[in-house]
Parts: C-alpha cells; sequence; structure tokens
C-alpha cells in the first residue's frame, strides 16, 4: 500500500519553474505526462491493494489474477466513464454552438460555462457511484475535454474557463500543502513508534528507487528516441523533479483508516516526512540546479532532421494512426470546424435586423435674435475725419 501511494509525483512547482525558464518542450511533456499517468495508476493501484487484502484465504496465484482483473476493471472501467462523458459534453457543445459577438463586452454564455464545469463532476460521482475510481475518470474526462470540448466554445468561455480553472486549481493545492504542513504536528505517538532510522532510511530508499526507475525507463525509451534521447541531464532532471504532494497525502489519509489497528499512523508520518523532505528541500534548490543543467528550450536549426535521425518504431505508428483516427473521425463528429464556424456567422450576418420605430418630437420654435453686422465707415476707421482739400 505505501510502494502504490508514494510513487505519485506532484510537480506542480516544477511545472511552474519550467514555463519561468522556457524549459524544453520535450522534457515539459514527459514531466507532465508521468505526473498525470502517476496519479491515475496510483489510486488504481492502492485500491487493487486494499481489495486483495480481503482475499487472503485464497492460493497465492489466484490472489494475484483477481489482483490483476480488479486493477485492469477499475483502470479501464473509469477511463470509459470519463471518455463517455466528455465525447457526450463536446458532442452536445457541436449542437449547441451559437455565433457570439466577440465585440459585445456584455454577452457571455453561462450555458457553456455551465456545462463545462458540471460535465467532469457529473464523471466523478458516475464513477464513485458503480465502485470504480471517481480521480481517474475526471482525470481523463478534463483532458478530452480541452482537446474536444473547448474547441466548441466561444473565445470568451474559454477566457474565463480558464481563469475559473487556474484560480480552482491554485486553491485546492494551497489548501492540501496547508493542511500537510498542518499534520506535521500532529502524529506525535507516531514519532516515537516510528524513530529517526526508519524516517531518514525511508527517505533514501524512496530516492535510489527512483533513481533506478528514472534510469531503467529511459534506457527502454532511448531505443526509440534517436532525435531527442533522454541523456544524463534529462534523466538527472527527471529524477530530481519527483516531488510528493497531494495524491500521497490524500491516499496517505486513506491509508490510515484503511490501517487504523495496525500501522496506519506510522505510513502517514512517514509520507508526510518524505513529503515536506521533497518540498521543503528538493524545491528549494531546483531553480538553480535546472540552470545549471542548461534545459532551455532552444530554437530548431533550419531545414528537416536528417533521414537517420527520424524517429521510427511502433510508437511512431502508434501517433499517426491516432493523427489520422482523431482528423478524420473525433474531430469531424465532435468538434465545430472552420468551415462550419465560417457558415454559422455568415447565416448571422445575413440575418434581418430589427427595425425601430422612433417616434420624432416637434421641434419647439424659439425667437432668433439675428445681430446685424456692418462695416466701419472710413471715418471710423481712421478716428478723425481728414480735412478736405483747398
Amino acid at each position: 500500500a505505501y510502494g502504490s501511494l508514494i510513487s505519485a509525483t506532484d510537480p506542480v512547482s516544477v511545472i511552474a519553474i519550467f514555463k519561468e525558464i522556457h524549459a524544453e518542450k520535450n522534457l515539459f511533456s514527459i514531466i507532465f505526462g508521468e505526473s498525470i499517468f502517476n496519479d491515475a495508476v496510483t489510486i488504481v493501484m492502492y485500491q487493487t491493494v486494499i481489495l486483495s487484502m480481503n482475499n487472503v484465504g485464497l492460493a497465492p496465484l489466484t490472489n494475484l489474477v483477481m489482483s490483476c482483473a480488479s486493477f485492469m476493471l477499475i483502470f479501464l472501467g473509469s477511463f470509459a466513464i470519463g471518455v463517455a462523458v466528455s465525447f457526450f459534453t463536446a458532442y452536445i457543445l457541436k449542437k449547441y454552438h451559437p455565433v457570439i459577438k466577440e465585440d459585445d463586452p456584455k454577452k457571455i454564455n453561462r450555458t457553456e460555462i455551465g456545462i463545462m464545469c458540471i460535465s467532469p463532476i457529473a464523471s466523478y460521482l458516475i464513477a464513485q457511484g458503480v465502485s470504480l475510481s471517481g480521480i481517474v475518470s475526471i482525470l481523463f474526462c478534463g483532458f478530452l475535454l480541452s482537446q474536444y470540448a473547448a474547441e466548441n466554445l466561444s473565445l470568451r468561455s474559454r477566457k474565463i474557463l480558464k481563469m475559473l480553472y487556474q484560480t480552482s486549481a491554485y486553491i485546492c493545492e494551497s489548501t492540501v500543502f496547508l493542511f500537510l504542513g498542518m499534520s506535521s504536528v500532529e502524529f506525535y505517538i507516531a514519532y516515537k513508534r516510528a524513530g529517526a532510522p526508519l524516517i531518514l532510511g525511508n527517505i533514501l530508499i524512496v530516492l535510489v528507487a527512483r533513481y533506478f526507475n528514472v534510469g531503467i525507463n529511459s534506457f527502454i525509451c532511448n531505443f526509440g528516441r534517436k532525435k531527442t534521447p533522454l541523456d544524463g541531464k534529462k534523466q538527472f532532471v527527471a529524477w530530481y523533479s519527483g516531488l510528493r504532494g497531494t495524491i500521497a497525502y490524500i491516499l496517505a489519509l486513506q491509508c490510515s483508516k484503511d490501517f487504523a489497528g495496525g500501522n496506519g499512523d506510522i505510513i502517514i508520518l512517514i509520507t508526510i516526512v518524505f513529503a515536506l523532505f521533497t518540498l521543503v528541500v528538493q524545491a528549494t534548490v531546483l531553480s538553480p540546479i535546472l540552470d545549471l543543467c542548461d534545459v532551455k528550450d532552444k530554437p530548431e536549426l533550419e531545414g528537416a532532421c536528417p533521414p537517420e535521425l527520424e524517429e521510427t518504431g511502433c510508437c511512431e505508428d502508434m501517433k499517426a494512426a491516432y493523427a489520422y483516427f482523431d482528423k478524420f473521425y473525433l474531430k469531424r463528429y465532435f468538434t465545430v470546424s472552420k468551415e462550419e464556424k465560417g457558415e454559422m456567422a455568415q447565416g448571422l450576418m445575413s440575418q434581418p435586423k430589427e427595425m425601430k420605430v422612433v417616434e420624432l418630437q416637434p421641434l419647439q420654435k424659439e425667437p432668433i435674435n439675428c445681430l446685424l453686422y456692418t462695416s466701419p465707415s472710413p471715418r471710423d476707421q481712421r478716428g478723425t475725419r481728414m480735412p478736405s482739400s483747398a
């Protein structure tokens, strides 16, 4: 249980620093993708471990098979619910898609914003209602909403939703970190039970385990990455960026309830200590370390990549197949194309405008004072009259 929950990384500060220094897009995608995939797998793995504890009386092989089947059922079921809700939302927004004049600052489409806010919550509640993972469902639902449903929104609705999501995420993250700091002084009983050797040993073991994890996976990935291989600097940044935070802390709190009569308080203790270690020690010196590793995004050289350096393999074939399916099927049925937007806008412009009848008020006649202007006489101009000649 502890091994599953401590695997979840929380690179919120890492992503923020990457954006500030304009880090390499490839490394940015790897770190961000690892956090998303780890969160989903960690939650499902923890639920699988808890379910396998109820099958202690079964044979080890039978228990293993049932645990794997439970893992696949929870993961794929949650994934399917998130995908179904997101595509349904995108289809509704496509059919509803109104043409809003962007020059009207008072025009805000509340229906679009409401649908985009309710659909992730609906995905979470449906998954939780059928005993699956609501977090995994809402994770994939949000990913697909940004990919397809957001294309059907007006420009003003996108800006409002982006600001709303960013503000909500910031508040939630800050709240979790606040509780994380407060919890570090509450579990005073577990400090005596665990002791310093267990706490320090846990930090060392988790760091070493992540080092081997990053190294082995990078070695495997480099077989198909000839254009952008993961060198030593990138592997070090990926290893050092493995901060712990929200998901690990939440699962640790759940673990304290599931193992209430055992070592639940010790698990939450070592989780909080390791999370604080990564957030206080590692995150503090993260920015200068990234500068030293020189992982900033560099401009591409002119010309195409040589044929011998082009990435090939099954992964690239899968990307190409998905891109084809996405372009000709998913985008076609779930997003509003540019041609459709143009037709809608043209239809809106061709609609006759309403004519308002304005009653004219009669003008009031008022006396006009006219001033008669006469040019001054030569005498007035000289001021004195000139005497006549004799």
